[in-house]
């Protein structure tokens, strides 16, 4: 087998990106395989694609994980890849398809309804029950964000009231 000859003209960060796109595509033809031959179809699996559903548990692992950098790969690139292939003109699947997908998770459940109102904001027409349910959703966000992170909650000293 003959090495692969390096190229000289790219800069570090451009091979780097190479390499990091060649093992994004294998992580992710290895996650496929380890799914479709070692994970029970769900609920979900007549209603949702295998990539969607893929999607939705690698996301949620990367939110378990905290990893940042693959939280936001994953939204901004992947996202938007399945959105244009699967539903340019329809909604992402409702919450109660994914929920065994992310073992009930809750704060992840409140976060992919933001995503999914987004959807509906940005590429279809939301009736008055979409409205209600979004500012209910971003409600029920606001509220796990204050009473996880009680310190929210205090404003700082320019917008305290002097008197």
């Amino acid at each position: 087998m003959h090495p692969l000859p390096v190229v000289q003209s790219i800069s570090i960060t451009d091979r780097a990106l190479v390499v990091s796109g060649c093992l994004e595509a294998h992580m992710h033809i290895a996650a496929n395989k380890y799914v479709n031959a070692h994970v029970a179809p769900t609920p979900s699996s007549n209603l949702i694609s295998n990539v969607v559903e893929w999607f939705i548990m690698h996301f949620h692992q990367a939110m378990l994980d905290n990893n940042l950098v693959e939280i936001i790969v994953t939204y901004e690139s992947r996202w938007n890849k399945l959105t244009e292939k699967y539903y340019t003109k329809t909604e992402w699947p409702e919450t109660e398809i994914i929920v065994l997908l992310v073992n009930d998770d809750q704060l992840f459940l409140i976060l992919y309804h933001q995503l999914y109102y987004c959807h509906v904001y940005s590429h279809l027409q939301p009736n008055i029950d979409e409205h209600f349910h979004s500012y209910k959703n971003s409600c029920e966000l606001f509220n796990y964000l204050l009473s996880a992170y009680p310190n929210l909650s205090r404003l700082g000293r320019r917008w305290q009231r002097t008197t």
